[in-house]
């Protein structure tokens, strides 16, 4: 349902992941060659279909991480204390991989220009489970943010 109007897609889904308690579904789209991600409660009805040959999760998982990532995007690397490799695997996003170097955890990806109050706002949920943040940019972001959290709070 997009604008009060059924639209049909010819979706591979390939991943299923919630936002602030609000679930999606992130497909590969045949018609147009590129990824969605379709807001569940959006969805009226699903129907499978045998027209299309279904491509390999790993061809989806891998478009998928390139898609969604604009010429102009920053990347970023955050080491984390183990116990936030829990709230990392809590909410996953595509531009997103939690890897392990010699027993240090990090969290390495990209966010678009117009994403830096989502991805400030994600990783302040991580708190003191956060040991350093590179570029220095992303570290910016997120202090402004708190601060604007906190200037809010002060004025309740």
């Amino acid at each position: 349902l997009k604008n009060n109007s059924n639209i049909t897609y010819h979706i591979q889904f390939f991943n299923i992941s919630s936002s602030f308690g609000q679930w999606y579904a992130t497909g590969f789209d045949y018609d147009t060659k590129k990824v969605h991600v379709f807001r569940c409660d959006k969805i009226t009805s699903i129907m499978e279909d045998h027209s299309f040959e279904a491509k390999p999760i790993k061809e989806l998982l891998d478009f998928s991480a390139n898609i969604f990532q604009s010429s102009d995007a920053s990347n970023f690397e955050v080491h984390i204390l183990p116990k936030g490799a829990d709230l990392f695997y809590k909410e996953i996003y595509p531009s997103m991989q939690l890897i392990t170097v010699n027993g240090e955890y990090i969290i390495k990806g990209f966010y678009n220009k117009g994403e830096e109050k989502f991805i400030a706002d994600y990783f302040i949920s991580y708190g003191k489970l956060i040991q350093s943040i590179y570029p220095i940019q992303l570290k910016d972001l997120i202090n402004n943010r708190i601060s604007e959290i906190s200037q809010f709070f002060s004025e309740l």
